[in-house]
């Protein structure tokens, strides 16, 4: 089940969310329900770590890179 607390759920529980994020291995979003143009997924820093290497890994030419991008994005 995916989890989603609150702008203010997620400031009382940080430290929680930090150890739930990395124990259970599993994004938590943090989503305000008045604008979600701001909601944040929180990702354990191994994960987060192993997207920018498997990104930049990629070599993207000059033309290609937007779609070169979104095909390694959906790899992942």
């Amino acid at each position: 089940m995916k989890k989603i607390y609150s702008p203010s759920d997620a400031q009382k529980n940080l430290f929680k969310i930090m150890k739930e994020v990395n124990s259970e291995k599993k994004p938590i979003t943090i989503s305000s329900t008045s604008d979600k143009t701001n909601d944040v997924v929180v990702i354990e820093k191994s994960n987060w770590d192993a997207i920018q290497e498997r990104l930049l890994s990629k070599d993207i030419s000059k033309d290609d890179t937007t779609e070169d991008f979104w095909k390694t994005w959906n790899e992942i």
